[in-house]
């Protein structure tokens, strides 16, 4: 009889073990923007497809209050406060991961796996041989031009034959001087805070504002050019400056002819300006010169899982399933637009569609080929000081007429004083 109750009470022990290593996963997510929906959808079809007692809540937060809230929880060293799966950007990564290296859950995935990404993706997010974060967006830079400002024979000539950014230039003021009832520009950004033209400019050269090898890019004979364009094309009224940084809205109100912007902009206008559907059609980035590629990639993103999580096994499976699943990646692009980083999507069909918002084009295995032309560029540990230091000098050059060569060297010896202490 003891031997029984002594199988009994082993029994349900076992049971009791098994029951609370199966208590279902409830994560916090942390996202911005178009994100958002994205990271819900893929919520529901990882409930459907993988663990239907799985359940996670997206919270929507701006970049700048994530920004806030690592920082507070670092300050006070209160990880708890940090959601279990936070969104990052790629020009951030390596500045948070120094500033607090203990928050990051590092992902254990095979070299089959890794090579599934673009390559970039995975050099950024591996820090001392740990991979710290999953690719999960990527930010081809593409001309969003609104058709009905232009000449159409224009807008064919560039698709079969390609510009220069003295081109951009040339129809920019064609474009302004044959729509003077209106205040347009070819592009606009908040130039006192917004490096995205010169950025796209060096990202063609494969570079930036340091390399991989923290060498300073800053004040080389491909910087300076990207500086004298950036001002000519500002100075010519060509490139606008708007204070609040809402170029959207002047998009979807006819007044940008040829926004440049990371890939993900598409999804945004789609869910801001729905009646201008059909006006739209991506071009090619300018080349610096007829004979080179235009390819550039100017950021992404990334999924890291708070290593002080109650809940780490289910965030990192959860994040890898994603990150790894090619058509849940696809129905993000088809949602928010966010480019994926793995390289298996661009072989889904959703590629070989048009989009009826940019006039039936066809253009994702175009963008998809150009991610592989693009040269890789690199976002240091001291990225945000760089940015910083870069943008307190393109200010003075546009808006105080300083020297352009004076204060790029200026840069370069702040950044390079930064890199050495």
């Amino acid at each position: 009889m003891k031997k029984i109750i002594l199988l009994f009470v082993f029994a349900g022990i076992i049971f009791s073990l098994s029951a609370c290593g199966s208590e279902p996963v409830d994560l916090t997510i942390w996202a911005w923007n178009r994100n958002v929906d994205i990271l819900i959808d893929a919520v529901e079809r990882y409930k459907e497809e993988v663990d239907s007692e799985f359940n996670a809540t997206v919270l929507s937060f701006s970049q700048g209050d994530i920004d806030t809230k690592f920082m507070a929880a670092k300050e006070l060293n209160n990880p708890e406060t940090m959601a279990d799966v936070i969104l990052v950007d790629s020009m951030k990564l390596r500045g948070y991961y120094d500033m607090w290296p203990e928050i990051f859950e590092t992902f254990d995935i095979s070299d089959d796996a890794a090579e599934k990404f673009v390559s970039s993706t995975i050099e950024v997010a591996t820090i001392n041989n740990k991979l710290v974060a999953m690719p999960y967006g990527i930010a081809p830079t593409y001309v969003f031009a609104y058709k009905p400002l232009w000449d159409t024979n224009v807008i064919n000539d560039i698709l079969e034959n390609g510009w220069t950014w003295d081109d951009y230039k040339t129809v920019g003021l064609d474009i302004i001087s044959n729509n003077t009832d209106k205040d347009v520009f070819m592009t606009a950004y908040n130039m006192r805070g917004d490096d995205r033209l010169y950025r796209t400019m060096t990202s063609q050269k494969g570079e930036w504002f340091m390399s991989r090898d923290i060498e300073v890019q800053v004040g080389n004979s491909n910087s300076v050019q990207a500086m004298s364009w950036v001002k000519d094309l500002y100075d010519s009224g060509v490139v606008g400056h708007i204070d609040t940084g809402d170029y959207k809205s002047m998009m979807i109100n006819g007044q940008i002819a040829a926004q440049i912007q990371g890939f993900f902009l598409g999804g945004q206008i789609k869910s801001i300006g729905e009646d201008t559907s059909g006006d739209w059609i991506l071009l090619p980035l300018p080349s610096w010169d007829e004979n080179e590629s235009s390819a550039s990639i100017t950021g992404g993103s990334y999924l890291y899982v708070n290593a002080f999580s109650d809940q780490t096994k289910g965030a990192k499976e959860f994040t890898e399933w994603y990150t790894l699943n090619a058509d849940a990646l696809v129905s993000g692009l088809e949602i928010g637009g966010i480019f994926p980083a793995l390289l298996d999507a661009y072989e889904h069909e959703y590629f070989k569609q048009e989009d009826a918002f940019f006039g039936n084009q066809k253009y994702l295995e175009q963008v998809a080929s150009n991610i592989h032309e693009a040269p890789a560029i690199f976002a240091s540990k001291y990225n945000a000081y760089n940015y910083n230091q870069y943008i307190l000098g393109q200010e003075d050059i546009l808006f105080n007429d300083a020297s352009i060569q004076v204060t790029i060297n200026e840069v370069k010896a702040s950044i390079l004083e930064n890199a050495q202490e």
